[in-house]
């Protein structure tokens, strides 16, 4: 069951939250349109843009495999392959930030990549899904939850490597208790 709710975000940049997306010129259109419609959902969701970033030289951070940076980067690259990771039926793909500004802890830089074996074998719809979560990672969904470890001081989960992790962000434990729950966000333990 889906409730629509109404967030209010307070003052900010007031420019769009912006994804470039590299690599879909070497996939079928079925297979970029999944990307497309990934990153049309979370230009959506996420409601402002970042501060535009300049880059120079290339970083190292950046993937190997990955082509060379814009001078600036307005406010996050996702560079996208399918390469063989295990065949049909394991890992789905994978997907990461690659490279963050300090200033803000945000992703810069991301990479995704999924098994060509599993993306000929599911249907459209359910690929869509598994793109969007991947997406969700390069933007820091689970993966720059707790910055700390590298220098950083966002740190929004407790019990990471437990059987209960929970996610600890103000806001989203706010919008957790509007809609019923009790405590912290309740996050995947695997």
């Amino acid at each position: 069951v889906s409730t629509a709710r109404t967030v209010t975000v307070g003052a900010g940049p007031v420019e769009t939250y912006d994804m470039v997306l590299r690599g879909l010129g070497s996939l079928s259109p079925e297979v970029s349109q999944a990307f497309t419609d990934a990153e049309q959902f979370w230009e959506t969701a996420i409601v402002r843009g970042t501060t535009d970033f300049p880059i120079s030289p290339r970083p190292g951070c950046l993937e190997a495999w990955a082509p060379d940076l814009p001078p600036v980067i307005d406010d996050v690259i996702i560079d996208i392959r399918l390469v063989t990771i295990d065949g049909e039926g394991g890992v789905l793909g994978r997907a990461g930030p690659s490279c963050f500004s300090t200033s803000n802890e945000m992703p810069l830089t991301g990479m995704m990549e999924c098994d060509v074996a599993d993306v000929a074998e599911l249907d459209a719809g359910r690929f869509r899904d598994v793109v969007r979560h991947e997406m969700g990672h390069v933007l820091g969904i689970g993966t720059l939850w707790d910055m700390t470890g590298i220098g950083g001081s966002r740190k929004v989960i407790s019990g990471s490597g437990t059987g209960s992790p929970t996610f600890t962000g103000v806001r989203a434990v706010a919008e957790w208790s509007a809609l019923g729950g009790s405590g912290k966000v309740p996050v995947e333990a695997t």
